[in-house]
């Protein structure tokens, strides 16, 4: 039972520092260019996350079986762990995803006239 505790409060954490980090929505360049590097990250362990996930709901489905009772501590932290995991999945990845093909237009305009400035200023010198 601790384990299995131990292992939901990792994944739930996993899971909430993923969403947030989605969650956000930078305006600047360089705030946009580290977002989609988090982005990318996270997309690379979105299986990893979503397997220990599943190995959580076994850990406590074989508790279960063998009528070990969880406190309602467990449960409230599994259903929060499912409510995260089902989230990231169900919508903040997808989400985040569309804004950032939807800023991609944008940020590029940006980085053209930030790199047009610098070249009129380069041939000022």
């Amino acid at each position: 039972s601790e384990i299995a505790r131990k292992k939901c409060a990792a994944v739930f954490q996993s899971f909430d520092q993923s969403n947030k980090l989605l969650d956000e929505r930078p305006k600047t360049l360089v705030a946009y260019a580290e977002y989609v590097k988090h982005f990318n990250e996270i997309r690379k362990q979105q299986e990893a996350m979503e397997e220990e996930k599943e190995v959580v709901e076994s850990m406590y489905t074989l508790l279960k079986q063998y009528h070990v009772r969880n406190t309602q501590e467990d449960v409230l932290q599994l259903e929060m762990m499912h409510t995260k995991g089902n989230d990231f999945t169900g919508r903040k990845v997808m989400e985040a995803n569309a804004y950032i093909k939807e800023k991609r237009e944008e940020m590029v305009e940006a980085l053209t006239t930030q790199s047009n400035t610098v070249e009129e200023h380069a041939r000022d010198l």
